[in-house]
């Protein structure tokens, strides 16, 4: 059954061809070439093969046909001789499978090549308009035996380590990107996985970090933290209150109820302000050194202290390597909305010692305005570092592209997903299985083909509802 022909060529990309798909290439390329008769057998031949793999006609038939055709297609000869088929019965269904391999093989899309190193060899020299005879007389005279390139694109033989710069060579020679068929070799053979892995830059520093603690939380603190949460969310402020329109903290729902993530985030930035003000002073580290003060003297209004603030920051800097990050910016600015004039908590709310007179109030609110003024000049200057990438003195906290910056760079990045996807309905647990368990399995498929569609975050996935936030339209949720 031969596939020579471009014309007989099926536009479907292979990630998305079933089984039923399959069937159906199968006995349309079968008619045009006047074998109408063949597709009954051909078809037996893919359901027995389906049957010994537990595949059913929505399943995917990408790596059945590509990466791992060789050990299916021994597993099945091998079920068939188990079962008594004659040999004359087995060997037709040999055959057959190979065709369906060539066949399915062509269904690639242009350009597009498949898993295995055999079947990537053979589509780039078929389509370059080569046999592997005419390729290695042609080119590869003294380097490599007819037969063994041969071997290679059948895929009865694999090449080892030593032939790697042969590889690249025939690369170069068939005018593909490097590394397109070593990558497709087993990994034991490049000596090196394909993509890089381990801890982040950024996960190393909080690893780091963690070795050096310093947080401090009171119960005297808990009880302000309370009030200016009740602020900060509650619909209908007391008289006399004010709040700005952007700083209202609202609830969301997760896994554990309502939650006010908003207040977790500002929580956790302040046990370490506080920590570093209870820090010694005259400490060696520089990592561990804050301003000494006792923890029954923390409070709230301590954020309206500049040397303080100011200090915190260059301490942050010292911690995170020597530069200045998101970080530094993001506390700053929630500091500068507790000073804001008329709506900011702590500009509403003076400490004791301004608390109780007109003028203590002014005061207070002075030294709001003065000390705002100066963090906003900061946070200037920082958002100038940023912005025009001052790499000596400003970098960012977390580099979200550095765990993919090898799958960025790829032609098709979101291809590694469909893989994964198509990966995960191949080693689906059978009918038989526990019930939990292959549950389990499809919710996960489903999450990650969710999250290739639809770039959200997880707790906005955590709480989806059928019928409420995925509604059924004909046969599908949208």
């Amino acid at each position: 059954m031969s596939t020579t022909n471009s014309s007989d060529r099926a536009a479907l990309p292979t990630l998305t061809l079933s089984y039923e798909e399959l069937k159906e290439k199968v006995a349309e390329h079968l008619i045009s070439k006047g074998s109408r008769s063949s597709v009954s057998n051909y078809n037996t031949t893919i359901n027995a093969f389906m049957s010994v793999h537990q595949r059913t006609d929505a399943c995917l038939a990408g790596w059945d046909f590509g990466e791992d055709f060789e050990q299916r297609r021994s597993a099945f000869i091998e079920s068939q001789k188990r079962a008594g088929l004659r040999p004359l019965t087995y060997n037709s269904r040999n055959s057959h499978l190979n065709a369906v391999k060539e066949l399915y093989e062509s269904t690639l899309s242009p350009g597009e090549l498949p898993s295995a190193f055999s079947s990537a060899l053979s589509k780039l020299l078929r389509d370059r308009g080569y046999t592997t005879h005419t390729f290695q007389k042609k080119f590869l005279k003294n380097k490599c035996s007819s037969p063994t390139l041969s071997k290679w694109c059948s895929g009865k033989f694999k090449p080892s380590a030593k032939n790697i710069p042969l590889i690249l060579d025939i690369e170069r020679l068939l005018e593909v990107e490097e590394y397109t068929l070593v990558n497709r070799l087993p990994k034991k053979l490049r000596g090196v996985g394909r993509y890089k892995t381990g801890q982040t830059t950024y996960a190393e520093k909080i690893v780091n970090a963690q070795k050096k603690r310093y947080g401090v939380w009171t119960p005297e603190l808990e009880q302000e933290f309370t009030k200016l949460v009740e602020y900060k969310s509650m619909p209908i402020l007391p008289e006399g209150v004010k709040r700005h329109k952007k700083g209202v903290w609202t609830y969301s729902v997760g896994s554990e109820g309502p939650q006010l993530a908003s207040a977790k985030k500002v929580k956790r930035q302040l046990r370490l302000f506080f920590g570093f003000c209870c820090l010694p002073a005259d400490s060696t580290d520089p990592q561990l050194t804050g301003r000494g003060m006792k923890p029954e003297e923390l409070s709230l209004s301590l954020l309206a202290n500049k040397e303080l603030v100011q200090g915190y920051v260059e301490f942050q800097r010292v911690r995170a390597g020597g530069k200045y990050n998101g970080g530094a910016i993001n506390f700053l600015a929630f500091v500068c909305s507790l000073l804001r004039p008329e709506t900011g908590y702590l500009y509403q709310h003076p400490n004791e010692s301004h608390h109780n007179t007109p003028a203590g109030r002014s005061k207070w609110h002075k030294l709001c305005l003065a000390v705002r003024k100066r963090l906003r000049e900061i946070i200037e200057m920082l958002t100038t570092m940023e912005e025009e990438g001052d790499v000596d003195n400003f970098e960012e906290g977390r580099d979200p592209k550095e765990p993919i910056s090898q799958l960025l760079e790829l032609p098709r990045p979101l291809h590694v997903i469909l893989r994964m996807i198509e990966a995960m309905f191949y080693v689906m647990l059978t009918e038989n299985a526990p019930p939990v368990e292959r549950a389990i399995h499809f919710r996960n498929i489903l999450l990650i083909a969710l999250l290739s569609a639809n770039p959200l975050r997880i707790r906005q996935f955590s709480i989806m509802e059928f019928d409420r936030h995925l509604v059924r339209q004909g046969q599908v949720h949208r």
